[in-house]
């Protein structure tokens, strides 16, 4: 992964803007450029890395299968895929049911 010093860190829907001046082991040293309040399960967006993150949770993979599918939803859009594993992993979720 790319150094993510002077990437952008955008929190909570972009209320939040920080730029990143330092990276340690466990954590990152940012400035914050614009504030507000930060509540707890806020989203957060680090521009130019890839976190590692999973782009569909075990409570949206449920909701796919036994929801969307019954109901015959025609579009699941994902939010935060950083790859197109992502997109494939979404497919294989709907497996034969996709068209």
């Amino acid at each position: 992964m790319k150094s993510i010093i002077g990437s952008k860190i955008l929190i909570s829907d972009a209320s939040i803007e920080c730029i990143v001046k330092e990276k340690n082991e466990h954590s990152l040293n940012v400035i914050v450029k614009r504030g507000g309040i930060l509540r707890e399960n806020r989203n957060i967006h680090i521009f130019g890395t890839i976190l590692g993150l999973p782009a569909i949770t075990k409570e949206e993979e449920i909701t796919i299968k036994e929801a969307c599918l019954n109901f015959g939803v025609d579009i699941i859009a994902l939010s935060f895929t950083s790859s197109p594993d992502d997109v494939k992993l979404c497919a294989d979720i709907l497996g034969t049911r996709r068209s």
